[in-house]
């Protein structure tokens, strides 16, 4: 526990310190302010997608789905097209049912859906089971299990899902998993080192990811840059409000909608900046490596989680 107090007592000190550099001053003021990509930097522009850039394909029926990001089959850090950067999860992605529509019936099979509704109204039923859907509310979709959705509304029911592989030896939920982000008092940027936050955890029944969770990124602040190994995938998606986000040297526009990965190399920082005197809201998710602790258990290296 005096671990994590450390983590969060630097992670608020360096964060005035570094973002005082964002703004233009101080001795990060040349990493704030590059634009361009060296050679030897994974292009930050490959590693993001907008979902109003992607093309339409109806799911279930009625869903509409847009990814953002989906699953690499080359080098991932070179990939040879935009977002296909995605080595764990299988796709990000921005979905919406219109007023008055529901899904037909449907079982998903070696996959599961994480889903995070960020407009609208609606329902969903899964097996036995019924929960209202509005902003706020996540949900895990296991395998195996028969569902709807519906939107009685005259409103856009939009949500963003998040499709994770099922490992070999993972044992699925046999119910849907319903979590609203307001059980808890949502996360901001700069006290992110406990999980007792976090929408969904393993615990819950990520097959995947260790943890997900809206993050609301205070004003005029930012997380430290810090870089990450290639065994983990961290995805960010702005849900509400523009950011900027920094990889490496390379600045870009981070607005609402966008998702994008970090490249993972271990050498390679990464920030999100928020310069606005408001919070934005995003979105985050994180793969990390599972070590072998004293008495051969296995856990979540959760050491790299800032």
């Amino acid at each position: 526990m005096s671990g994590k107090k450390a983590l969060i007592c630097f992670t608020v000190c360096f964060s005035v310190f570094i973002f005082w550099g964002a703004l233009g001053h101080g001795p990060f003021k040349r990493f704030a302010l590059a634009q361009k990509k060296p050679m030897d930097q994974p292009d930050v522009d490959m590693f993001m997608g907008n979902w109003k850039d992607s093309k339409i394909r109806m799911e279930f029926g009625k869903l509409e789905v847009r990814d953002i990001l989906t699953r690499c089959t080359g080098d991932p850090l070179s990939p040879g097209k935009k977002g296909a950067v995605l080595t764990d999860i299988n796709a990000v992605s921005y979905a919406v049912l219109k007023p008055h529509a529901s899904t037909k019936p449907s079982v998903l099979k070696s996959e599961q859906h994480i889903y995070y509704i960020v407009s609208g109204k609606g329902t969903i039923k899964a097996g036995a089971q019924t929960a209202d859907l509005f902003e706020g509310i996540g949900i895990i979709m296991p395998p195996g299990i028969e569902f709807t959705i519906s939107n009685p509304g005259d409103e856009l029911l939009a949500m963003y899902r998040i499709t994770e592989p099922i490992p070999s030896g993972f044992r699925p939920r046999t119910t849907m998993v319903v979590r609203s982000e307001y059980d808890n008092t949502i996360s901001t940027n700069l006290r992110r080192g406990s999980s007792n936050d976090w929408l969904f955890e393993r615990e819950d029944g990520l097959s995947t990811l260790v943890a997900l969770n809206p993050v609301m990124y205070e004003p005029r602040s930012m997380v430290p840059p810090h870089v990450h190994p290639d065994d983990v995938e961290e995805v960010w998606i702005a849900v509400k409000g523009d950011l900027f986000l920094q990889v490496g040297s390379q600045r870009r526009n981070f607005p609402a909608g966008t998702a994008y990965k970090v490249p993972a190399d271990s050498r390679t920082p990464h920030a999100n900046i928020n310069t606005d005197e408001v919070s934005k809201k995003l979105l985050w998710m994180m793969k990390v490596p599972v070590v072998t602790v004293p008495g051969g258990r296995k856990e979540d290296d959760l050491k790299g989680i800032i």
